[in-house]
């Protein structure tokens, strides 16, 4: 998500307000994209589920 939420903002900020209640910051758009990432992370985090596909057996090797 952190890096392709540049390629379409408005979503990303859309889903950090209305999921996760983030404050609108109409003069910093990826502050609250960022910051609704962050708590999704820590979302799952909190109910054991893997964050990162090296979480799960899969590194940048594996990656084109």
């Amino acid at each position: 998500m952190k890096y392709v939420y540049k390629s379409d903002i408005e979503r990303f900020t859309q889903f950090a307000e209305r999921v996760w209640n983030v404050n609108i910051y109409l003069d910093d758009l990826g502050k609250m994209a960022i910051e609704g990432i962050k708590n999704y992370e820590d979302f799952l985090k909190e109910i054991g589920l893997p964050s990162r596909l090296g979480q799960i057996g899969i590194h940048d090797d594996s990656l084109e």
